[in-house]
């Protein structure tokens, strides 16, 4: 079973099958696409969709569609069997399609993500799991689609934003007794302590699965986003507690990233979290970037949105995210 087949036929003159690490650009148009009809202007990157293409328990064979028409992508869906627990759906489509059409690639679409999730449950044993997806709020025609699948919104996530200038200095103001270090990933005990700090302070979130060494080693080493120089720890009185882990996923857009922002508890409330993203603007400032970007959950119960917008960021996009369980 491939995430194709349920696809086949629907859009006339058009052609059905897996993706390749060929169609970055063709899938990037079309999320582009997608982003400008919602809000107003691209938002996927090349390094992000080529990262996506080779995350680790991922198939492009089985687990992608895309169907081109008229020389162009019109639709694409992967599936992901991401962790034991949890596994993850994603869908475009060309929002030019009249709502009879798109409501029919859609379902097709959906159906056949979620047939390959449980397929390949099936063939690593699993049982049962938890299937999510995540849309730009208003997407009214794929959440309707997901909806009839089963799926139901679960959570609302901000991706934030704030601009870097060159006239303005970032005072990295340290607390007293923490310190910041800029550590190197490829040294392998950096690897095992970030892991461990993620798993630690990212285990009460929404939608965590603690992650193995091999699959969190190779999620960044094997991806273009990796950034060496975007790596830091956070000591508190000499004990490791708190990590920064910046990417290139948004460099085509010149701007920064951070994907990881994470305090152990015993040391929140100590300005920690402040320091490690300050020391990350910085950094971006000074390669010159003008933006630098996150995503948080907006429920996050460590209180992590009120710092972000303590240090200037605003919410620049809404994501729904829906799931549901499932099981084979």
């Amino acid at each position: 079973m491939t995430v194709c087949e349920p696809l086949r036929g629907l859009i006339p003159n058009s052609t059905v099958r897996p993706a390749s690490l060929d169609d970055v650009p063709a899938i990037t148009a079309l999320m582009q696409q997608v982003a400008i009809d919602m809000i107003g202007e691209p938002d996927a990157t090349p390094s992000e969709v080529r990262d996506d293409l080779i995350m680790p328990r991922f198939e492009m064979s089985t687990d992608t569609a895309l169907v081109i028409a008229d020389e162009k992508a019109v639709v694409y869906a992967q599936a992901h069997d991401e962790h034991d627990e949890r596994a993850f759906v994603d869908v475009f489509i060309d929002p030019t399609l009249d709502d009879e059409l798109f409501a029919k690639v859609a379902d097709g679409a959906v159906a056949g993500a979620l047939a390959r999730v449980r397929e390949a449950m099936t063939i690593r044993g699993g049982k049962n799991s938890m299937v999510g997806t995540g849309l730009y709020q208003g997407e009214r025609r794929m959440v309707a689609a997901y909806q009839r699948a089963g799926l139901m919104r679960s959570h609302v996530y901000w991706r934030m934003s704030k601009a870097l200038s060159t006239d303005v200095e970032i005072d990295v103001c340290m607390p007293v007794g923490v310190t910041i270090r800029s550590v190197d990933p490829d040294d392998q005990e950096v690897m095992i302590a970030a892991l461990s700090l993620e798993n630690e302070t990212f285990r009460e979130h929404h939608g965590h699965v603690d992650k193995n060494i091999t699959d969190f080693a190779d999620s960044w080493r094997n991806t273009s986003r990796y950034d060496r120089g975007a790596w830091w720890f956070a000591y508190l009185d000499g004990e490791l507690v708190g990590l920064c882990l910046g990417d290139e996923g948004k460099v085509e857009k010149n701007a920064g990233y951070v994907c990881t922002l994470g305090v152990v508890k015993k040391a929140r409330g100590r300005g920690v979290a402040k320091a490690l993203l300050l020391t990350s603007f910085s950094e971006y400032q000074r390669r010159g970037r003008s933006a630098v970007e996150l995503g948080v959950d907006s429920a996050n119960e460590t209180g992590a949105t009120r710092l972000y917008e303590s240090v200037g960021m605003s919410t620049k996009i809404v994501i729904d995210s829906m799931e549901m369980p499932i099981s084979v």
